[in-house]
């Protein structure tokens, strides 16, 4: 019983707050008609085309920057790596040599 009335507490005190909720506006899509009257006067295009061009443009030069900053993170350890196999060559030549 206890437990059905603080429900039911909890019910009326939640109504008002849900009911004054208020928006932000309504969403304008790309394309919809304002009003349904058909009218010869232009408005806006929405030119989807240029949007998808220019974020083309956009990815192409992030992709070329992230492939120019692998290159110049990955030098130092190609650098690295080329002094590694030389001083490994030339301690095999030394041990071959020591052998004979």
């Amino acid at each position: 019983m206890r437990s059905l009335v603080l429900a039911s507490a909890f019910f009326a005190l939640s109504m008002p707050f849900t009911a004054s909720i208020s928006h932000a506006g309504e969403i304008e899509y790309c394309g919809t008609p304002d009003t349904v009257t058909v009218s010869n006067d232009t408005i806006g295009v929405c030119d989807i085309y240029s949007r998808q061009l220019a974020y083309r443009l956009k990815a192409n030069a992030l992709r070329a920057s992230i492939e120019e900053r692998q290159q110049y993170f990955l030098a130092p350890a190609r650098e690295a790596r080329q002094r590694y196999e030389q001083a490994l060559k030339a301690l095999n030549e030394q041990r071959i040599a020591e052998n004979k």
